[in-house]
């Protein structure tokens, strides 16, 4: 095989053409592409540590704001037992307070209600005892009662002496009601004893009433002069009931 140094020079040249040729349009654009691409490697790389960076401060700041939640949470917890413990003590002396007053106005009610029924409860005393007096004259000795009311009668008409008859005009009679019809003596001596006391020429009327129970009303005009067994025991039961009230 000849060598010649023609086609070795030539195949040089072609060589070098190559390599220049796969330098400029192969090795270069590879090489820049490589650099561009460990350039956006490291840009990313950096990128990245920056967002890790702030991913971590961020969980740091959560953190520290978790804690200061924690210690807000606590905090409010406290006041608010605090508060409710306090709310719950006002709230109790409420009631207490509410408590004492309503049993001081039950207390005070059932101290009305029982001096109330103590008054009525005297009240009815007197009442019953003087009725129960009355009818006890009455039955044990009726007669003497009468007797002695129309005596009364009598006395009360002379202490107002000749002016009692003054009270009424002449012409108006005079009208006597009695518990129970008297004697024909006795009647004569009434009329001559209230005849003394009122004039001897004024009319007198007789009227019966037995509910008057003993005694009798005598009627002058507009003068009332009442010894009733029904007016003793109501004198009875307006002085026990003034007796009672001043006590």
């Amino acid at each position: 095989m000849d060598f010649e140094i023609s086609t070795f020079a030539l195949e040089i040249i072609n060589f070098i053409v190559l390599t220049m040729l796969m330098l400029r349009f192969v090795y270069r654009p590879i090489a820049a592409a490589i650099d561009a691409r460990r350039q956006t490697l490291r840009e990313s790389l950096a990128e990245a540590r920056q967002l890790q960076e702030a991913a971590q401060r961020r969980g740091e700041e959560l953190d520290a704001r978790s804690r200061e939640l924690d210690v807000l949470r606590e905090r409010i917890f406290g006041e608010a037992t605090a508060q409710a413990a306090q709310e719950r003590a006002r709230l109790i002396g409420e009631a207490r307070q509410d408590a004492t007053a309503e049993r001081a106005r039950v207390h005070a009610l059932l101290e009305g209600e029982r001096v109330a029924l103590e008054s009525w409860v005297a009240e009815a005393a007197i009442d019953q005892g003087a009725d129960l007096a009355g009818e006890l004259l009455l039955k044990l000795a009726p007669g003497c009662a009468h007797d002695a009311l129309l005596k009364r009668l009598l006395v009360e008409l002379a202490a107002f002496g000749p002016a009692a008859g003054a009270a009424a005009p002449p012409d108006e009679a005079a009208e006597l009601t009695l518990a129970e019809a008297p004697s024909d003596a006795a009647l004569a001596a009434l009329k001559e004893a209230l005849q003394a006391h009122l004039g001897p020429h004024r009319a007198l009327t007789l009227k019966l009433n037995p509910a008057l129970g003993a005694g009798a009303i005598l009627r002058l005009g507009h003068q009332v002069f009442d010894a009733s067994v029904a007016a003793q025991i109501a004198a009875i039961r307006a002085e026990a009931h003034r007796a009672r009230v001043q006590a």
